[in-house]
């Protein structure tokens, strides 16, 4: 992954350590750490100044390459010795903050807590570090390496407005939406109207520009048509001389912006023009706003289009009209192959078309990579050739030196040192595996690879980086609607609770880009064993040193041996460590098992842990709250689980809590309130006491999924009032449950309460209105809150075993209502209650309804409302059990259209 990322890492650790007052603490045990501290720093800062071009010299020079990696791996080592002399002082902190009440056992869990023994040796190794790294330093100067203090100037094949029409394949569709959305006469509000062509490196967006450029009824439309292919230096001066040698056909020498101004108005002065601007990589607005203030002259109806890999530069460029090119269909993706893997008019040998129509899969519709390959296999002769290459790792045939992915390369290349770290971390997933952006953004945060920015929580900056990768088209498939419980874990957690709002968003990161990444991390991420020649079921395994993350989501019990680098581990089942500390882990993920967990303290470094699934899981260890740089925390479905560290208020870094599905569980840890960095809750049960009441959430920054428990603790209204729900804006999934987590029927015999007070406390806990999904359990009161109606983003309401109420909330209006269950609720007679409306139809975006033990429930609306024009118009799935009383069907489909789907239980009579 990015050198420059660990070297960034380590700076900034530095920095901290360099502080006064640390140095006065650190000097008397680590004999000279200041001057060690300033002798790596300006080591990593003159290796900075000339990491980019030893990085993109690496793809053809095997000694910059090796280099690089020794390199990488000085700098990793440097980050884990700087982190954990940082981690010692974060220690000593909370030690104070606990006051000593710590019991010895505890003490012992953690490794930090000498420092006579501990620092010494710290500081052994960093000068061993040092040391490695000034050889690599003396190194480095036969190389030659050019200096840079920005992204360099990187030169790209310019490209042309000719295209050989017969030479392209499945464009006829793009083409012509494009052609037809520029000709047309439609009136923009911009005086530059600008449309843009978006996709990854290697679709064919220059070649579609192309053939709109070169259409005839472009051509009859516009006069001048002009091309210009900007690459990365998006410089004014340069861009308008280029405009007008286009447009003239003749040299432009001038150099003055207001020249240029002029002769540009000159050739463009009431002509209606097309301009082209291939290959944009530009995301600087003002430079946009410079160029675009030029093209200002032209008539009305003049056009811009701009071809682009990162969307971002196109709405830089406001572009009124984008068109995201898709990959090429199965059928065109074997023709364009064939262009290039076949001499025009050669015999095709049967068993070799078989084997190239399985190679070309691969390659996902890419028209960059079925040219590549097509070329590749024009020289191979014979099917044993064809199925060699079939069989073989993509990156094995070393696809960037010979050509066969460069606008991948250089894609890569160009991008800032944080988003390489992130996207190559991306080859730790399987290929076409779903992604959630939340897990992402927490492992990206575990391993450092987010910079820090004043006034920016890490969440955010990682939502932009995840978001300008999906610009630059690295991930792809972007959804919304998984659930949360699936999207949330690093291995396949596989739950069967009903829990999880479909409101996370995942991602996908294509089969090539994959590939790329594999090829950029090497040994340094592991997933299972396949490419290190293991198979499926191993008993133990050597691992490299340089492998930096794992991940072996197999069912198997292995042994892992050389352990002591790993920074990311996940495993499914039973592991065992060798009788190594893994001093340097960051990210722990352990399906199913935890009777490792009493040396959990011993990962200082951890920044995220997911027991999730670990079903003999009872209790967490205490000494889990000593680890001082744990951000993440996942318990979902350990269903054994029955009570949390009573310290967790000091786990001052913790930033996401994960505990759904543990239904044994019947408390929370006290004061969790002074967790100031919280950002997800997924879980809070009500106490009696004041440190466990709704009080603890007032300050707290919530956001994603919340369900409150036990809300029959809650004493008043006022009481609810002090959760402050109204203000918590990232919250979208409420549940509200008068009973404890677990079953149903644990709660189906608890002591009632004045139905009063239940209504005020619901009333007291309003959510903000962009809530999406709403759950209310074991409601008393009879009655529901107004404010159950105006939720007019609520995607999804569950309402269950409210029995003493009698009228549902006024739902049928609300816009975006996707889902609709209804249980246990017998004191309902109407879906419909109120008798004015302003809408004609009922539930308008409704498609799935579930009316479940409602037996007194008579019909869909209350008489006077029969007057909607139609009930449920876009429903899909309904399901009616145990509703004896209702015996008619609602108008919610109109004649011509299709019924929903019908499932009727027990005593349903309709």
């Amino acid at each position: 992954m990015a050198v420059e990322a660990a070297l960034a890492s380590s700076l900034s650790l530095i920095i901290k350590l360099s502080a006064p007052h640390v140095v006065e603490y650190l000097g008397p045990l680590w004999d000279g750490v200041d001057d060690e501290l300033l002798k790596l720093q300006g080591a990593m800062l003159g290796i900075q100044s000339i990491i980019r071009d030893a990085e993109e010299r690496q793809v053809n020079d095997e000694a910059v390459k090796n280099w690089l990696t020794k390199l990488k791996h000085a700098a990793y080592d440097a980050e884990d010795v700087l982190d954990q002399a940082n981690t010692h002082l974060l220690v000593l902190r909370r030690k104070s903050e606990l006051h000593g009440r710590l019991t010895s056992k505890v003490r012992n869990f953690f490794s930090l807590d000498n420092p006579l023994l501990f620092l010494p040796k710290l500081g052994s190794k960093l000068k061993g570090i040092i040391r490695r790294i000034d050889g690599i330093m003396e190194e480095m100067h036969k190389f030659n390496f050019k200096v840079s203090n920005q992204a360099p100037q990187r030169t790209r094949p310019q490209t042309y407005s000719f295209v050989v029409e017969t030479e392209v394949v499945g464009r006829d569709a793009d083409r012509d939406e494009i052609v037809q959305s520029l000709i047309d006469d439609r009136h923009f509000d911009e005086n530059v109207t600008v449309f843009s062509i978006v996709g990854m490196g290697g679709l064919g967006k220059t070649t579609l520009a192309q053939l709109v450029y070169n259409d005839s009824r472009v051509e009859r439309c516009f006069e001048p048509r002009m091309w210009v292919c900007v690459s990365d230096d998006f410089d004014c001066v340069k861009l308008a001389r280029a405009v007008i040698e286009s447009a003239t056909g003749k040299q432009c020498d001038l150099t003055n912006l207001e020249l240029l101004q002029q002769k540009l108005r000159q050739v463009l002065d009431m002509k209606k023009y097309l301009l082209v601007l291939d290959d944009v990589w530009n995301e600087d607005k003002e430079k946009w706003d410079m160029l675009r203030v030029l093209l200002t002259c032209g008539r009305e109806g003049s056009r811009v289009v701009v071809t682009t890999r990162n969307e971002n530069c196109s709405n830089v460029m406001n572009a009124q009209v984008t068109h995201h090119l898709q990959c090429l269909s199965e059928e065109n993706t074997w023709v364009l192959f064939e262009q290039h893997a076949f001499e025009r008019g050669a015999p095709q040998h049967q068993n070799v078309v078989m084997i190239g129509k399985k190679m070309v899969i691969k390659c996902r519709g890419l028209p960059l990579a079925i040219k590549a390959l097509g070329g590749v296999m024009r020289n191979k002769n014979g099917e044993s050739e064809w199925m060699s290459v079939l069989e073989s790792e993509i990156w094995n045939l070393q696809p960037i030196r010979d050509g066969i992915l460069p606008a991948l390369w250089l894609s890569y290349v160009d991008m800032p040192y944080h988003l390489k770290k992130c996207f190559s971390f991306c080859a730790a997933f399987p290929k076409d595996y779903e992604i959630g952006k939340e897990l992402l953004i927490q492992l990206w945060m575990a391993n450092g690879f987010i910079p820090s920015q004043a006034g920016m929580d890490l969440e955010v900056k990682g939502n932009e980086i995840f978001n300008e990768l999906v610009w630059r088209s690295f991930l792809q498939d972007v959804k919304l609607g998984a659930k949360f419980s699936r999207a949330c874990h690093l291995l396949n957690y596989q739950d069967h609770a009903e829990y999880g709002y479909l409101g996370a968003t995942t991602c996908k990161i294509h089969d090539l880009m994959h590939d790329l990444a594999l090829c950029i991390v090497g040994d340094e991420i592991i997933t299972r064993g396949e490419r290190f020649g293991l198979g499926e079921f191993i008993e133990s395994m050597n691992i490299p040193k340089g492998t930096r993350h794992m991940l072996w989501p197999s069912p198997s019990s292995v042994k892992f041996n050389n352990c002591q680098n790993i920074r990311t581990f996940a495993i499914e089942n039973k592991v065992s460590f060798g009788g190594i500390k893994w001093r340097t882990l960051r990210a722990l993920s352990v399906k199913r098992r935890s009777k490792q967990l009493g040396s959990i303290g011993n990962l200082e470094l951890l920044r995220y842990l997911d027991l999730s699934g670990c079903q003999n899981l009872r209790k967490l260890p205490e000494a889990i709250c000593m680890l001082v740089n744990l951000q993440t925390l996942k318990l979902d479905g350990c269903y054994s689980l029955i009570e949390l560290p009573k310290r967790m208020r000091y786990m001052s870094s913790l930033r996401h809590f994960h505990i759904e599905g543990c239904g044994n569980l019947r408390s929370m840890p006290p004061d969790l309130g002074q967790l100031k960095c919280l950002k997800t809750l997924t879980i809070y049960i009500v106490g009696s006491n004041a440190e466990n009441s709704l009080q603890e959430l007032k300050h707290l920054n919530l956001g994603g999924r919340l369900e409150l428990y036990d809300l029959h603790m809650v004493k008043n209204a006022s009481d609810a009032k002090e959760a402050n729900m109204l203000s918590k804006q990232n919250i979208n999934s409420l549940t509200l449950r008068w009973g404890k987590p677990g079953s149903i029927e644990d709660n189906l015999y608890l002591e009632a309460k004045n139905a009063g007070e239940h209504a005020a406390v619901l009333e007291a806990l309003e959510p903000h209105f962009g809530i999406k999904s709403l759950t209310v359990d074991f409601y008393a009161g009879t009655q529901f809150p107004l404010w159950m109606g105006d939720l007019q983003n609520l995607v999804e309401i569950t309402l269950r075993n409210c029995q003493e109420c009698e009228q549902l909330p006024p739902l049928e209006e609300l816009p975006f209502l996707k889902t609709l269950s209804i249980y246990e609720m017998h004191g309902i007679k109407h879906i419909i209650n109120s008798t004015s409306s302003n809408t004609m139809q009922a539930f308008p975006a409704l498609k799935k309804l579930v009316l479940d033990g409602m037996r007194n429930l008579e019909g869909w609306c209350v008489e006077g409302r029969e007057a909607f024009s139609s009930f449920f118009p876009s429903l899909v799935t309904m399901r009616i059990s145990d509703c004896p009383k209702l015996t008619t069907k609602p108008s919610y489909y109109k004649v011509q259209d299709p019924p929903p789907s019908i499932r009727k239980e027990g005593s349903s009579r309709i």
